[in-house]
């Protein structure tokens, strides 16, 4: 672990997201504010491509995109993608999205109605999105109701939320199975229009409606961009799930999953081509079936929506010179992931960490963007060296955390960090919209300087 930890931190302190450049980086930042306001600059969407369980790294992707200062204005979604994308739409928080995506029994949500096309029926999945969409709309979403054993979920209004009750514009995408066509959904139902785009042929029954039979939207259209140029986006950011799937097909849902992706393997590259930013999360090793590692998924879309963030703003405001950008592989996340596990669970079991180790994996988190984690540790061993406060003291401001960034500012010098590191903070604060912590470190600096005259 200590091997791993030290060769992360090594490529950290080596290769530079930008931020290098100091001041720079905070100018850039209070250029991102100001064109984040402008009335003429152009509207933001995001599409969510299909992928089964490796969906869940939308989560963490529009999470990060989100911490990151990036508004979101138009969502458009395939198959899981429409399931993520209709809860964000429908003004719900991440946190409770999160909380719903790994706290739901999956396998409850489908029924075994064997047929001469199908085996499953999907109803209790358009109840349960029906359900989740009005209480996740009125955030009064509670992990300890579930109703996992129901046989069917109740209704908590008396009309079902239509696409106009969204509180940012959404469509999702099926396909007519007589016409092979594509259904654009932007209008109706959410929770129908959701489940049809969920229904992969041959597994789970199509959606009937107005003489249409619907199934899975990921046949002809798995990454929606186009359809988010039609509701309105100008500038779009693709979420591609399904770009680095590597494991055996070994069932019956991974044969399918796997047809439907060669099938529209030329339409997805079209669909890549018209977006102005393609993210793509590291989940290929998971399965479209193994939601038990949403977890995993999340965490890892986090990742990726973090490393492509700054990119996505600089391309957004003009800037458009070569710099070098933070990459990591899958096998690092993978590594540094078991890392994170292995201190996780030394800290559960009470042990002590090893200072090298905790800030190690402090700094390594904070600067992936796993921030949430980042703060588990400081919290855990309160470190005092400077590396470890400067992470901590980042992931709180980018979290909004506004008394702990206060807290650990405090207990910093102004003569305890490069100049440069002060800057990056100075341009978190301006991101995070957290004027108080950009007005102390601002004048961080200008003791710093005083210091040095």
């Amino acid at each position: 672990m200590k091997k791993i930890l030290i060769a992360a931190l090594i490529s950290i302190l080596t290769i530079e997201y930008a931020y290098a450049e100091g001041k720079s980086d905070y100018e850039e930042a209070l250029a991102w504010r100001n064109f984040v306001t402008s009335e003429t600059r152009p509207v933001i969407g995001i599409a969510f491509g299909g992928g089964g369980a490796r969906g869940m790294a939308h989560i963490g992707v529009l999470r990060s995109l989100l911490k990151s200062g990036i508004p979101i204005e138009r969502v458009t979604g395939t198959s899981i993608g429409a399931f993520i994308g209709s809860l964000y739409s429908s003004g719900a928080s991440i946190d409770s999205i999160e909380e719903l995506a790994l706290s739901t029994n999956w396998s409850n949500l489908i029924e075994l109605k064997t047929s001469r096309i199908s085996i499953f029926s999907t109803r209790r999945l358009e109840e349960f999105i029906e359900f989740h969409l009005q209480r996740l709309r009125r955030n009064s979403y509670d992990s300890n109701i579930i109703f996992e054993t129901a046989v069917n979920y109740p209704k908590l209004n008396s009309s079902e939320i239509q696409f106009a009750d969204l509180k940012i514009p959404f469509a999702c995408a099926a396909t007519e199975l007589y016409s092979g066509s594509i259904i654009l959904f932007d209008s109706g139902s959410v929770a129908n229009a959701v489940r049809a785009s969920c229904s992969i042929p041959g597994l789970f029954e199509p959606v009937q409606t107005d003489h249409q039979l619907l199934i899975d939207g990921g046949v002809l259209m798995n990454l929606p961009v186009s359809l988010c140029r039609k509701i309105g986006a100008e500038n779009v950011i693709a979420v591609d799930v399904e770009s680095d799937t590597t494991e055996k097909l070994s069932g019956l849902m991974d044969i399918l999953s796997q047809i439907i992706k060669i099938q529209g393997y030329a339409l997805t590259e079209n669909e890549r081509k018209l977006a102005n930013a393609v993210i793509e999360p590291s989940v290929g090793a998971i399965k479209i079936t193994e939601l038990e590692r949403a977890d995993e998924a999340v965490r890892r879309g986090e990742i990726a929506g973090a490393a492509a963030a700054k990119k996505i703003r600089r391309n957004l405001l003009e800037l458009n010179e070569d710099t070098e950008f933070f990459q990591i592989t899958a096998d690092d996340i993978s590594g540094i992931e078991n890392v994170i596990k292995q201190l996780r669970t030394q800290r559960n079991a009470g042990s002590i960490l090893k200072t090298s180790e905790l800030t190690s994996a402090l700094a390594l988190s904070s600067k992936l963007g796993l921030d949430r984690e980042a703060l588990a540790l400081y919290r855990t061993a309160q470190p005092s060296d400077t590396l470890s406060l400067f992470s901590a003291e980042l992931s709180s401001i980018r979290l909004k955390l506004s008394d702990q960034a206060d807290t650990i500012l405090q207990s910093l010098s102004a003569k305890q960090l490069p100049e440069n590191y002060w800057w990056e903070l100075a341009a978190a604060a301006v991101i995070a919209n957290q004027n108080k912590i950009e007005e102390k470190i601002l004048n961080r600096i200008k003791e710093r300087r005083l210091d040095a005259d």
